[in-house]
């Protein structure tokens, strides 16, 4: 009902691992939430569950230092979970670039890393969603080495990307 709610008990993950984004596939029954890391090169990691009672620990592709997992989305058209990452590897003033910050899962357990938009920038891309309207993902970020210009790209595949310069901020 949206005002009572039931605190439900998950697998124990290290005290530097914090929830992320949450997100929910209808046509697989299937809850996918990214788990954050603050310590450098710790495994990524997700739970899933399929009845918001039970929660499974997986390991997801890279690392905390290469890629901290920011958003998740599920397009039911494409029958595609989609993340993006941000990771200390892109921070401003780094000097290395990982242009492999995308994964797309058509079961939300097995995760396959993708190439992002790159163009001798680093991105930290912080939030992705699917539009059922335009049939594609759109993903947001800041590229770290643009006098923080923000960049979105969109993708009608989850596979192929491409992007574009938004209006100059500050980050998302």
């Amino acid at each position: 009902d949206g005002i009572n709610w039931t605190v439900m008990n998950t697998p124990t993950i290290a005290s530097t691992k914090r929830g992320g984004a949450l997100c929910y596939s209808p046509e697989l029954g299937l809850f996918v939430q990214l788990i954050k890391d603050t310590v450098v090169a710790q495994q990524s990691q997700a739970l899933i569950s399929i009845d918001s009672s039970n929660w499974r620990l997986i390991n997801v592709p890279g690392n905390s230092t290469t890629h901290n997992w920011n958003d998740v989305a599920w397009s039911s058209s494409l029958g595609l979970f989609a993340a993006v990452s941000g990771s200390v590897s892109d921070v401003p003033g780094s000097g290395t670039t990982n242009t492999q910050m995308i994964m797309t899962s058509p079961d939300g357990q097995n995760w396959t890393l993708r190439t992002a938009i790159a163009n001798n920038n680093t991105f930290v891309w912080e939030s992705i969603a699917w539009s059922p309207a335009l049939g594609r993902f759109v993903a947001v970020g800041l590229g770290a080495n643009t006098g923080g210009r923000n960049y979105s790209m969109s993708s009608t595949d989850g596979i192929n990307w491409t992007g574009a310069i938004t209006p100059n901020g500050t980050g998302y």
